[in-house]
């Protein structure tokens, strides 16, 4: 449960591996309802 709400509900993450940028991560966001949200986030380490 993310309890700063950047996420909603909760997301799903993916390591997709290492980019240029550093190590990437694509999420998807899930609220109380379990509905996916349509925008991708995506984080780089």
């Amino acid at each position: 449960m993310d309890k700063s709400s950047s996420y909603g509900e909760f997301a799903l993450g993916y390591d997709a591996g290492v980019s240029p940028a550093g190590s990437l991560y694509l999420l998807v966001k899930f609220d109380k309802y379990f509905q996916a949200d349509r925008e991708l986030v995506y984080e780089i380490y």
